[in-house]
Parts: C-alpha cells; sequence; structure tokens
C-alpha cells in the first residue's frame, strides 16, 4: 500500500481510498512496476522490456500512451499523494508525496 492505493498482485486489482480502478492487464502491469520501484527512475528501455519483452532500443509511443491512461485512471497527481513523472532522457519515476505503507 502506498498512501491510499493499493495494489492487489495476487488478484490484479487497483483500488484507491477502496474503490476498484478499472484497468487493462497491460495498465495493471505496468502500475504495478511503478508501485513496486517507487521512487526509482525506471528507463524506457526497462520497462519496455519487462511489459513488452522487447530488447535494445526500441522507439515506441505504446509506453507513453500507457502511462498517460495510468495517471488519468489512477489519478495519480501530488494532491493525492503520488505522481507519476517523466524524467527527460531516462524515463519514469513514481514519486510518493506522504508516507509509505
Amino acid at each position: 500500500m502506498i498512501g491510499d492505493y493499493l495494489i492487489d498482485l495476487a488478484n490484479r486489482l487497483c483500488y484507491y481510498r477502496g474503490a476498484p480502478i478499472l484497468l487493462t492487464p497491460k495498465e495493471f502491469k505496468v502500475a504495478a512496476l511503478f508501485f513496486r520501484h517507487a521512487g526509482e527512475i525506471l528507463t524506457r528501455e526497462h520497462l519496455m522490456a519487462v511489459i513488452w519483452g522487447y530488447g535494445g532500443s526500441v522507439v515506441s509511443r505504446s509506453l507513453d500512451t500507457h502511462v498517460a491512461k495510468i495517471r488519468l485512471k489512477m489519478k495519480l497527481r501530488p494532491e493525492n499523494g503520488v505522481r507519476l513523472v517523466s524524467v527527460y532522457g531516462h524515463g519514469y519515476r513514481m514519486d510518493v508525496m506522504g508516507t509509505q505503507s
């Protein structure tokens, strides 16, 4: 659990303040990876390899599209205690604004 977010890996479900968040299987996989590595920069290459199985340097907007949908569906904003930021030239990082439990 991070802030008001609960990621149930066993059942592949996400909750915000107890309410379920409907994510596609791929969106769940991306979100779960960010929550497991909160505070760490995850490179685009690493994300593409883990989520889609791509090796090397792959140019794809699919990752950006999934990140945008996750931000919207999960309400990942500073006022909700968690934000997902792009780190120019590197990838993405999930920042936890409050305490992590």
